[in-house]
Parts: C-alpha cells; structure tokens; sequence
C-alpha cells in the first residue's frame, strides 16, 4: 500500500531495497509486490507458531456455536463484513446457541459496537477488549471456528495461529490468506467484502460439524508442516550468520 500511494514514497522504497544487502519477506505474495520495486532475491521467512503453546487443550465446544476473531478493530481487518455475515447467521439459525467473540481494540471499535446494536444482536457479540498473546490459546479453545474478513492482509498471523489449535478457520481472499490457507481443506476462502458469501461458508460447519474436527486437524497439520516456529527462526538464523 505504501509505495502505491504517493510518488516519493515509491522512490523511498525503490532506494531501501537497492542498499539492502538482503531481503526478507514473511509471505510469497508479499516477495511479490516488493519484486516490483527491485529485481534481488527475496528470502521467504514466515511469522511462525510456537505448536507446542499454540494448541487445542479442550475438543470444541458441542453446546454452543462460537465463531472468534483475534484481530485489531479497524477497517483494514473487514471487522464489519465478519459482523454482518453473522447477523445472517443468527438469522437462518433461530435455534441455534451462537455467539460471535471479537478479540482486540482498535479506532473502529465504537463504530462496529454502534452496527452490533443496529442489527439487533447485541446479546450475542463479545467485545473482549486486548487479550495477552500467551493467553490467546485459551481463547481459540473457546471457538468453533475463527472467521477473518481482512480487506487486505500480507501473511495472516492470527489465521495460522487459530489453525495451530485446530481451529479450522473461515477468511477473505486477502493475498495473505490465499497463501496460508488451504480452501476446503484448513478453511472455506470467500471473496473480499462478501459477507453473504461469509455467512454461507461460516453455514457449512453448522450443519455439519464433523468438518470443525476433520478441518481443525488438516489446519494443525498444514501449519506444523510450514509455519513451526523453531523452524522459521532457524531459517533466519542461518540468513544472518550467512551474512556476518
């Protein structure tokens, strides 16, 4: 976005990479945008996940159909498009126990409360307010599924944090995510700003919810493979002795 929006702040960046001796990238489809400013090598190293931190502690719960969402309230991270889609989902599924559980704060944070009390849902929307990222695991055990609707997104930490408690998850077609994310098999990928799109995906693990476990474990698995955070610090490591 940055280098997109004014000329000197694409000359900034051109000037960056053309000093830098080496060039780390958290996602490919980030390497990507930045391979359009200069034609050097890119490293590929991840945010990781602590596996043996990040893990489900409890089965998912069978009473009550919760879907999370760790992520700053903020437009950029489609907070409005997630709660829309669930107001379809209360909706269609006048017996079922839902809640809807917004992890973080951020300047929208008023704003998405207002549309909350608009929509008439407010007794199933948790604000939780900042949550310590030691504790987040506990939080992700209280999920059936994590949703994230994200406008854009270059990696999708929180996705692959969720997915590491098998927690399967529901997320926008936000570059990030499209990396991270394997559609139908870890998690249901929608179009960005669809929120109708959303409430359908989120749909397909309430009338089925043999897919939270079979998913939640595909999600663990893909995450274990790719995104284990001793193996991602290594890499980085090995770049930096590399270059001493």
């Amino acid at each position: 976005i940055f280098p997109k929006q004014l000329r000197i702040n694409e000359f900034i960046v051109r000037y960056t990479l053309k000093k830098a001796d080496r060039i780390l990238s958290t996602s490919h489809v980030m390497a990507k945008e930045a391979n359009k400013y200069t034609s050097k090598h890119i490293d590929i190293t991840p945010f990781g996940v602590d596996t043996n931190l990040f893990k489900r502690s409890v089965p998912p719960p069978k009473d009550k159909f919760i879907i999370g969402s760790v992520k700053t309230l903020s437009y950029k991270y489609g907070n409005e498009y997630l709660i829309r889609a669930f107001k379809e989902v209360v909706k269609n599924n006048p017996n079922l126990d839902c809640c809807l559980e917004l992890v973080g704060k951020g300047p929208d944070e008023n704003k998405l409360k207002n549309l909350v009390s608009q929509l008439g849902i407010s007794n199933k929307v948790l604000f939780t307010g900042y949550i310590r990222h030691d504790i987040l695991p506990k939080v992700y055990d209280r999920f059936s599924i994590a949703c994230y609707l994200s406008v854009s997104e270059s990696f999708g930490v929180s996705a692959i944090e969720a997915m590491a408690c098998n927690c399967p998850v529901v997320t926008s077609n936000a570059d990030g995510f499209t990396e991270v994310v394997e559609d139908g098999v870890s998690g249901i990928i929608v179009p960005r700003y669809d929120y109708h799109a959303a409430a359908k995906a989120i749909q397909t693990f309430i009338d089925d919810p043999s897919k939270i476990t079979t998913m939640g474990y595909a999600a663990r698995e893909r995450v274990s493979d790719l995104y284990q955070w001793s193996d991602n610090v290594d890499t980085m490591v090995s770049i930096y002795k590399s270059m001493l």
